[in-house]
């Protein structure tokens, strides 16, 4: 069935929300750091993200503009029982924290060592 096109605009002025999949948001983020001119962006992502970003790139090979900003992948944090470490999602209230979590694994200023440990 095909609904027509669909259109809206989110401004800091309204109370609009756009829930986008993963993929898609991560276009998006990447597409907009890239087209910024005064800032270098490098992006940050877990390991798990690499096959991911592959398709983001198919993405931006069929856009005109730049190409994505670099990326470096980071190895996945997991917590003691072996869960991936979500804190954006703990944050957010959304999911308790795993057993086995440090404070520090979500505020770096909790870290109880020194910086050489």
């Amino acid at each position: 069935t095909d609904h027509g096109d669909y259109e809206i605009s989110i401004t800091a002025d309204t109370d609009a929300y756009l829930d986008l999949a993963t993929l898609y948001r991560n276009l998006v983020k990447e597409r907009l750091a890239a087209r910024d001119h005064v800032t270098l962006s490098v992006m940050v992502k877990g390991g798990d993200w690499a096959y991911g970003c592959q398709l983001v790139d198919e993405a931006f090979a069929q856009l005109p503009g730049p190409p994505p900003p670099p990326r470096v992948f980071t190895p996945m944090v997991l917590t003691d029982t072996g869960a991936k470490l979500s804190k954006s999602l703990i944050r957010e209230g959304k999911v308790a924290p795993p057993p086995g979590i440090h404070p520090w694994m979500l505020d770096v200023t909790e870290w109880p060592g020194n910086t050489d440990s």
